[in-house]
């Protein structure tokens, strides 16, 4: 009997380590703007700062490079990826957006490996939607 029981918990715990899907605990950051972008206009830059902070507590600093913004047109499918850089206060970045045309832009922050932070529509206001660039 106990052997038995013993091989039958022996073989539940080798089945749990065989099924365990690796963790991502404290893989979670909260993304701040320091403002939300007003007046947007087509092809006019629009300068966005924002604050990063890992587990809504500790300002996340990272590299050049490492946090980019991602916006997106859906009417026209472009897509477009700005890289924001680094402010002088620790976890603090700044980014320059360009958009090309008129319409509804969806936008997120992208703080490195962690998760995206999806920010408000941007409505760019003009006349009828520009058509998109030809493919090759």
């Amino acid at each position: 009997m106990f052997k038995q029981t013993t091989g039958a918990i022996l073989l539940l715990i080798v089945l749990s380590l065989f099924f365990a899907q690796p963790s991502r605990a404290g893989g979670w950051t909260v993304v701040t703007l320091d403002e939300l972008p007003q007046d947007v206009q087509a092809s006019q830059p629009i300068s966005i700062r924002f604050q990063v902070m890992q587990h809504g507590v500790h300002p996340l600093v990272l590299a050049p490079g490492e946090t980019t913004v991602v916006a997106h047109h859906p009417a026209s499918g472009e897509r477009l990826t700005f890289t924001a850089q680094p402010d002088a206060e620790a976890g603090h970045y700044s980014v320059e957006l360009l958009l090309p045309r008129n319409g509804r832009w969806s936008w997120e922050i992208r703080p490195g490996g962690f998760p995206s932070a999806g920010m408000p529509g941007l409505a760019v206001p003009g006349g009828p939607i520009q058509p998109a660039a030809p493919g090759p």
